[in-house]
């Protein structure tokens, strides 16, 4: 019975190991694929750009400032630069920070 208790502790602790992990992830690529998506329709003024950007930043919760966040644009389009970093700390034993950084005016590799 011990040993039964002890697997299923152990698979729970992993799950939410796994968890912690897969957050700061999963946010970095959905507020990339968002701000690809509206840069590429992007036709407003600078300042609603700003603010249209902070509102996605804000929707996942992102450590971003309105300052960390440079729009520039040219004739076709806006591009949109930002970084922020997270750090995972597992019960205060294991502490990982992660550097994200998004910059829409480079082409993917992948393509």
């Amino acid at each position: 019975m011990k040993k039964v208790i002890f697997f299923i502790t152990l698979v729970i602790v992993l799950i939410y190991c796994g968890y912690l992990f897969a957050v700061p992830q999963y946010r970095y690529y959905a507020v990339k694929s968002n701000l690809e998506e509206y840069m590429r329709i992007a036709i407003e003024r600078p300042g609603l750009v700003q603010e249209t950007v902070m509102s996605i930043v804000n929707d996942y919760e992102l450590p971003v400032k309105k300052d960390d966040i440079h729009i520039t644009h040219d004739d076709k389009r806006y591009y949109v630069k930002t970084s922020w970093e997270e750090t995972v700390d597992i019960f205060t034993l294991y502490q990982k920070t992660y550097y994200f950084t998004i910059d829409t005016s480079k082409k993917n590799s992948g393509k």
